[in-house]
């Protein structure tokens, strides 16, 4: 690694590395590697995905193919456009290990918590709202980039993925009225789904985690990191993904709900190619709606603070999908 560090750098690395830290990760193991190069030291980071017996190859693959979507985009980017993406060391397979250099600037998700609390100046809140502009030209640009031809929308899988996690939520539903709103939110998906059925849409590259905590920012860039599970698909999900990043902020009390539906707004402003209303859209919202549902309610049920937070959440959850499928029922227009 330290050999693919100085080919990237130009210039000697003495070893060994200095100090070593874990990150923790539920997923993965993610060392961060402090090298010594002179007064200009430099970071290091080594993901290392948890491997088991039964996944060794699919572990493997995901790697190559994050590598290769890495190595693929810091050359299609392109230098002094402020776009980009963390740029890959090496792919190391027989230990299962991914090496990048550091992203620069901060991430999102910490300037996202500072920006969006009720006591803000205007001058962040304008730094913030530009920040996330950014993020919806990179979006914009990552799927020119990876454009490939129109397709139908697989609703079908969509719905499937919905009614499985819908029927977990069934069982564990604690009342007679909480099961028949999860049927009821279960039946106005697969009748959505069934409208859309064959619908076409634009498809090209997909980072799949989309996400605050992946993209870090500074005032000459936007970076975006973990292309993990890139494939191709619908664009719906990326832009999706990072819209309900910003709509779950607004579950959490500390934060002002206004300001993060207007970063909503400037961030499909700047996307600019997909209404946040059409029908596809609102269908993809409600598979990442029924995910975290499905997630609050488990969290729920612990008798502590946090778990009442997280009953709170499910229910914000449950009337954020019957509002958005308001219009969905037999006989009524989309």
């Amino acid at each position: 690694m330290l050999g693919d560090l100085a080919a990237r750098v130009g210039r000697d690395i003495a070893p060994p590395p200095g100090a070593i830290h874990l990150i923790a990760n539920p997923y993965s193991r993610v060392f961060r590697i402090e090298v010594d190069s002179g007064r200009n030291g430099l970071r290091v980071f080594l993901k290392m995905p948890r491997v088991r017996h039964d996944n060794r190859q699919r572990v493997a693959a995901a790697l190559r193919n994050e590598f290769d979507a890495l190595t693929f985009l810091e050359g299609r980017f392109g230098p002094g456009t402020g776009l980009g993406v963390v740029s890959p060391l090496g792919l190391y397979s027989e230990y299962h290990a991914l090496a990048t250099l550091e992203a620069p600037g901060a991430s999102l998700r910490s300037e996202l918590a500072s920006a969006s609390a009720w006591l803000v100046g205007r001058q962040r809140g304008q730094r913030m709202r530009e920040l996330v502009r950014s993020c919806g030209r990179w979006l914009r640009q990552f799927h020119a980039l990876t454009t490939q031809p129109s397709a139908s929308f697989d609703v079908g899988e969509l719905a499937e993925y919905c009614g499985e996690r819908l029927d977990t939520l069934a069982r564990r539903a604690a009342s007679t009225s909480a099961g028949n709103a999860v049927a009821e939110i279960a039946r106005r998906i697969e009748l959505h789904a069934r409208r859309l059925r064959g619908a076409e849409c634009l498809m090209a590259g997909r980072h799949n985690d989309f996400a605050a905590h992946n993209i870090f920012v500074s005032d000459t860039g936007t970076t975006v990191l973990d292309f993990y599970m890139f494939d191709y698909g619908p664009i719906h999900y990326d832009v999706c993904s990072f819209w309900m990043d910003l709509e779950f902020m607004k579950f959490d009390p500390r934060y002002r709900s206004s300001f993060l539906s207007t970063l909503q707004s400037d961030f499909l402003a700047a996307y600019d190619g997909l209404d946040g209303q059409e029908p596809l859209f609102e269908l993809v919202k409600g598979r990442y709606l029924v995910n975290r549902m499905l997630n609050a309610t488990g969290r729920g049920r612990s008798r502590s603070i946090s778990g009442i937070g997280s009953r709170l959440e499910a229910t914000a959850c449950k009337r954020a999908l019957l509002r958005s499928l308001q219009g969905v029922s037999d006989g009524a227009p989309l």
